[in-house]
C-alpha cells in the first residue's frame, strides 16, 4: 500500500493521486482509463472482507478524509491509521470505479443505440425518396385510413400499398435485409 502514496520514477503524479480522480465522459479512451485505475486499485491486494461489517456511510466518509489528502499527507499518519485509511479508501474507490465502468458502458450502448436508429431513419428516408409511385401510394394510404379509420392496418392499409409497386427508380428495389418485414414477405410485388 505504500508504493500508492510513492511518486514513480519519471511520473508527475503518484498512484495514489490517479486513482482519486473522477471518471471522464463516456467514450472508449475513457472507459480504457477507467479499467487501468481498476487494475491499480486491485493490485494493492486489499481485501474486501474486513470492509464487509462496517456501514457504507462510514466508509464513504473515511474514504471524502483521505481524498482530501495528499499522499505526502497520508505518509505522514501513524502505519495502522494509514493502512486502515487507505484500505477503506481503496475498498469504496474500487466500488465507485466499478460503477463508473457500468455507467460509461450504458452511455456507449446508448450511444450506438441511438446512431444505428438515425442512420436506419436516413436508409429509409432515402429508400421512400427513390420509390416510384410514392404519392400515388400514400394517398391511397390516405384515402384508405379515412374511409376505415377503425380498421385493421393489415387489412385497411396494406391492399392500397400493394397495388403499387414497390421499386425505387435505380431498379435496385427492396433492400434485402427487409424482407424479413412480414408485410414485405406477404407482398408479391416486393423486390
Amino acid at each position: 500500500m505504500d508504493e500508492l502514496l510513492r511518486v514513480p520514477t519519471g511520473e508527475s503524479l503518484s498512484t495514489f493521486e490517479l486513482v482519486k480522480a473522477d471518471a471522464a465522459n463516456a467514450g472508449i479512451k475513457n472507459m480504457s482509463d477507467e479499467i487501468v485505475k481498476l487494475r491499480l486499485l486491485r493490485s494493492a491486494g486489499v481485501p474486501a472482507s474486513p470492509f464487509t461489517a462496517l456501514p457504507i456511510k462510514v466508509l464513504k466518509l473515511l474514504k471524502c478524509r483521505v481524498s482530501n489528502e495528499k499522499g505526502g499527507e497520508m505518509r505522514e499518519h501513524p502505519d495502522p491509521i494509514r493502512y486502515a485509511l487507505i484500505g477503506c479508501f481503496l475498498h469504496v474507490r474500487t466500488m465507485e470505479v466499478l460503477d463508473d465502468m457500468v455507467r460509461m458502458a450504458i452511455d456507449i450502448i446508448h450511444r450506438l443505440d441511438v446512431r444505428s436508429d438515425n442512420q436506419l431513419t436516413r436508409e429509409l428516408v432515402e429508400n421512400l425518396k427513390h420509390v416510384d409511385g410514392k404519392l400515388q401510394i400514400l394517398s391511397r394510404i390516405a384515402e384508405a385510413g379515412v374511409i376505415k379509420p377503425d380498421g385493421i392496418i393489415r387489412e385497411v392499409l396494406f391492399p392500397p400499398v400493394r397495388e403499387g409497386k414497390n421499386v425505387s427508380r435505380s431498379g435496385r428495389g427492396v433492400p434485402a435485409r427487409w424482407t424479413a418485414i412480414p408485410a414485405y414477405q406477404a407482398n408479391p410485388h416486393a423486390q
